[in-house]
Parts: structure tokens; sequence; C-alpha cells
């Protein structure tokens, strides 16, 4: 309990009566909980999908770069007059675990 103290993690007297795995989970979702940490990492990290758009346009459009819909799609333009674009994909497993 001094290094759950010294760490800022609280825990309850019910916590504590747990042991081993289950007392494992409990302090480790006190001490770091998944949801945070990871919300942490995609605003830390992740581009925003607008900036994130200009380079994966070309990736996800078999259009020509100088087509309209190419450009709506790498501006990520919404609003009247802006034509209405779908993705679709499918994802299908390979025997080497490739896509």
């Amino acid at each position: 309990t001094k290094m759950l103290a010294a760490l800022g993690v609280r825990v309850t007297n019910d916590d504590l009566k747990l042991q081993g795995t289950d007392l494992i989970y409990r302090v480790m979702q006190r001490w770091l909980p998944a949801s945070r940490a990871l919300l942490e990492m995609i605003i830390l990290h992740l581009p925003s999908p607008k900036v994130a758009q200009r380079y994966r346009a070309e990736l996800l459009s078999q259009a020509p770069s100088d087509h309209p819909s190419s450009a709506v799609l790498r501006g990520c333009e919404t609003g009247p007059g802006t034509p209405l674009l779908m993705y679709i994909s499918r994802h299908v497993p390979t025997a080497d675990g490739k896509r």
C-alpha cells in the first residue's frame, strides 16, 4: 500500500481484499485507465482528419488527381454544392496474414 500511495493510486478496502491477478488488474485500472490513456495517445499522436486527408486521399480514390471529386476528398470539404462521396472497404484475410 505504501507503493500505491507513492504512485497516487487510491484503492478501497474491498480492492485490497483481492488477491493475485485480480488485485493487479484492479491496481492497473486505477493507476492507468486504458480509456484515458488511449484517448490521450489519440489526441497527442494522430493528425486531425482534415490534415490526414491530404495525404490519404490518393490512397482512397482511384480518380485522377485533377478530378473534382479528388479535390473535395483531399480538402475534406463539406457543405452545399459539394458531391457526396462514399468509401466502401472490405478486408479479406489472406493465408500469409497480410492484407
